[in-house]
């Protein structure tokens, strides 16, 4: 699954939608066949999201797509939680350039990995591109 990076008038229409709307800093927007994740600022995800999740709930009906909101952390522990919210794995921990997590819980590890690999290809390339590590689900 790559993701596209490449800012096109579509993209930055979805960032000012999204800014507007939310009032939150975008770092990164990327568009896949899961719908939008918007990488916000350290701190702008409650904003982001808004009370209850009203702001979600009105950019999906504007841009008639899956939104899913991500804070960017300077920790890789932090950012790994926040990508897998609201899935909770048992321990996470690091191995040289690459994150390890424990689930042993087995429906929770499949919705991690996802449908061929989808989900953990998504947080795979985003812990690439910020960290510099790679993630595997054991």
């Amino acid at each position: 699954m790559a993701l596209r990076t490449k800012l096109d008038q579509k993209l930055i229409g979805y960032i000012t939608t999204f800014e507007q709307v939310t009032h939150a800093r975008v770092k990164d927007v990327f568009v896949s066949d899961f719908g939008i994740l918007f990488v916000v600022q350290h701190g702008d995800a409650g904003k982001a999201i808004g009370r209850r999740g009203v702001h979600i709930k009105r950019l999906t009906h504007l841009l008639r797509k899956r939104i899913k909101v991500v804070e960017l952390s300077g920790k890789v522990e932090e950012f790994v939680k926040g990508m897998l919210d609201p899935l909770h794995m048992d321990s996470m921990e690091m191995k040289g350039s690459m994150v390890v997590l424990h689930v042993k819980d087995g429906s929770v590890k499949g919705k991690i990995i996802g449908r061929n690999g989808k989900n953990l290809q998504l947080l795979n390339d985003l812990l690439e591109k910020y960290f510099k590590v790679k993630a595997i689900v054991a």
